[in-house]
């Protein structure tokens, strides 16, 4: 009998040593998997705050650069943005790589009308359809909008120098890609110049062939842009664009 309560016992001890076994080995991962979860949440802190680091420092650089632009030294913008997309990518910081694209095709289009026109159009040209590249006219529509009107600019700089009817038509369909986001009712100077500048397109086109039909298109621009121009409120962009109805409804008599 007493070895039977000895054995009980026995088994009673051993079942007590097992369960406490069996909680040291639950606490030992809990603990582990904790440990790994807060390396991981700190590394994953480091790297993001490496990134914002890095994130003000293009930042600061984009605004030298464009102050560089801005200022017309073109050429020393240039190498700035450059730089940068030495850092940037169209995955890495696609924002920012958007916005120096941008800036760069800026730049080149200054730089064109000192010199080298048309190969920093072609540059200018190239940057810009980078930046559509990231910014469609879902994800960023203004910016969007903003970037076809650029391209729509080099363009028609571009068909001075040759291939004037291809060139044109691409500068036509670059403002017409804009229009479908700067509406008159939505963002309504933003509309007003790119149809000038649909309509400069519409004329300069009228010289290579269909005249009266790229006329009559040129003239009904510039009237939309007319109304948004009041003569009151906008006095210089509407003797402007008044000026280029005026040239083209001369042309069509």
């Amino acid at each position: 009998m007493r070895k039977k309560t000895r054995t009980v016992r026995s088994r009673r001890k051993q079942d007590s040593e097992g369960g406490f076994v069996a909680k040291v080995i639950k606490i030992v991962v809990i603990g582990a998997a904790i440990a790994a979860i807060l390396t991981l949440g700190y590394m994953a802190y480091q790297d993001y705050g490496e990134r914002e680091n890095l994130k003000s420092q293009i930042d600061t650089s984009l605004r030298k650069a464009d102050s560089l632009r801005d200022a017309g030294s073109f050429e020393e913008a240039i190498k700035k943005y450059e730089s940068i997309l030495k850092i940037v990518s169209s995955k890495k910081f696609s924002d920012e790589y958007a916005r120096t694209q941008n800036n760069l095709g800026a730049a080149y289009g200054g730089l064109a009308g000192v010199r080298d026109k048309e190969a920093n159009l072609e540059k200018a040209i190239h940057a810009y359809h980078e930046v559509l590249k990231i910014r469609t006219v879902e994800s960023s529509p203004i910016d969007y909008a903003m970037t076809q009107n650029n391209l729509g600019l080099a363009y028609g700089d571009l068909a001075e120098g040759r291939d004037k009817e291809t060139n044109l038509e691409k500068a036509i369909n670059a403002y017409q890609e804009a229009l479908i986001i700067r509406t008159v009712e939505r963002y309504p100077i933003d509309y007003a110049k790119t149809q000038n500048n649909l309509g400069l397109a519409y004329r300069s086109l009228a010289g290579v062939g269909d005249k009266e039909k790229n006329l009559e298109k040129a003239i009904n621009a510039y009237q939309e842009a007319l109304k948004i121009y009041a003569e009151e409120k906008y006095p210089i962009p509407y003797l402007t664009v008044k000026s280029n109805l005026e040239a083209a409804q001369s042309q069509l008599q």
